[in-house]
């Protein structure tokens, strides 16, 4: 009783893509032959074996396990944060491998099943859902931060425009301790000098011997400046001050000084403010898993749609003094009244990569927008209505915003039948 691995899902894939795992067997010739797959997630038994009869041309057993783990993976809620530099993302992946086994015989004599002979190597799955191009290519290495050409967890443009006031979190993959010790911040003047140099705390430092501390996230925007100070390492708050029109960040690992361990990100500050409307900030889903976001600032309109129903009726009754029409009487009575918001948001002029990027927001499954409710700036879920995005770019001459569509996740009611 023989069974090989043939192929296991890389150790970081993308839950919602495909999750092959093939294994062969030296028996499946036998009769009534069939591989024997058991899941385990977070080491426990999911009590539900998967029997698959072996290919008729190679033999091997095949099981994708994709929409199985994907209903352990959820996505991540943390949208206010308390007032740390790093936040681990704990709702956005989980961890799984598969026990082998295999069974056959005789029908006359009945058939046996050898369990467990083999086990999977374990895999980290998070709610990614990479275009099917993109996944074909991937090497989740890319991603695992441990040198200067190591990339976060999401396709924003590495020179990103951002505004005053606007928070981002930017995601990171980490397996190894000491990788991603802490984070360094520079602010640089309007003629690009150096202003000052922060290093801010990984409190969850220990991703080689803590799974939960391999997907963290760290602040990018002018959430820095809500960071407790004792978090810095180097330097102390304010981070963002009225001198500063843009800033870097990347990891560094535990030495002194630290050696970088990501890539290299610049944040732009748009400080004009005389023709933005009243921007929204809109928080959605990247094709990885995690939160990205961008504030729409040029024009904005709010709206209603509205659903009636209701029924017809002779117009005026029968009285004792006899029939009796009069202005007053109805014809028509509305029994149910739904109503929908809606928000029609428009970017600011986009470049290529921009672009590129917010195609990300058309498709994603999980849209947010910032909105003050009672004092407090508060996530509210939205519905993204736009069905298509088209592919432009600033090299074939073209300028181009983003019109996007919005209906709130909730409707409403003024009376119902």
């Amino acid at each position: 009783m023989a069974i090989s691995d043939v192929n296991t899902p890389a150790t970081f894939t993308p839950v919602y893509n495909d999750m092959w795992h093939v294994i062969d067997s030296t028996n499946n010739t036998q009769p009534n032959f069939q591989y024997i797959f058991k899941i385990y997630v977070e080491g426990s038994y999911i009590g539900k074996q998967f029997k698959v009869k072996p290919d008729p041309t190679e033999g091997y057993g095949r099981l994708n396990v994709s929409r199985i783990i994907s209903t352990y993976v959820n996505y991540s809620n943390e949208i206010n944060e308390p007032d740390t530099g790093v936040r681990r993302e704990l709702e956005s992946w989980t961890k799984y491998y598969v026990k082998y086994g295999e069974e056959y015989g005789a029908l006359s004599s009945g058939v046996t099943q050898y369990l467990d002979l083999t086990t999977s190597s374990t895999v980290y799955a998070y709610a990614g859902s990479l275009p099917t191009l993109d996944f074909d290519n991937y090497g989740y290495n890319n991603y695992l931060l441990a040198s200067s050409s190591k990339l976060f967890l999401t396709n924003m443009p590495r020179t990103f425009r951002i505004y005053e006031d606007q928070d981002i979190w930017m995601p990171c993959m980490v397996s190894t301790t000491n990788n991603f010790n802490r984070y360094e911040v520079k602010t640089y003047n309007s003629a690009g000098t150096l202003i000052d140099t922060f290093e801010i705390n990984n409190p969850y430092n220990s991703a080689g011997t803590d799974d939960t501390n391999k997907f963290l996230a760290i602040r990018a925007g002018f959430n820095l400046n809500t960071i407790d100070g004792g978090e810095f390492l180097v330097g102390s708050q304010p981070v963002i001050t009225d001198s500063v029109y843009s800033y870097t960040i990347r990891t560094l690992d535990n030495g002194i000084p630290g050696n970088p361990t990501s890539e290299t990100v610049t944040f732009k500050i748009q400080r004009e403010h005389c023709d933005y409307d009243n921007g929204y900030d809109v928080i959605f889903q990247n094709v990885f898993g995690f939160m990205d976001t961008y504030r729409f600032t040029r024009y904005n309109s709010r709206s209603i749609s509205v659903n009636r129903k209701e029924y017809k009726q002779s117009k005026g009754e029968i009285q004792a003094s006899g029939w009796v029409n009069t202005n007053q009487y109805r014809a028509r009575t509305q029994y149910y009244t739904e109503y929908q918001d809606k928000l029609l948001l428009r970017s600011d002029w986009l470049n290529t990569e921009e672009a590129e990027w917010l195609s990300e927001l058309i498709s994603s499954p999980m849209v947010f927008i910032r909105v003050d409710v009672g004092g407090v700036m508060t996530p509210i879920p939205m519905m993204v209505m736009n069905s298509e995005w088209e592919q432009k770019s600033t090299a074939q001459g073209e300028v181009f915003k983003l019109d996007l569509q919005l209906e709130y996740s909730v409707k409403n009611y003024r009376q119902r039948g």
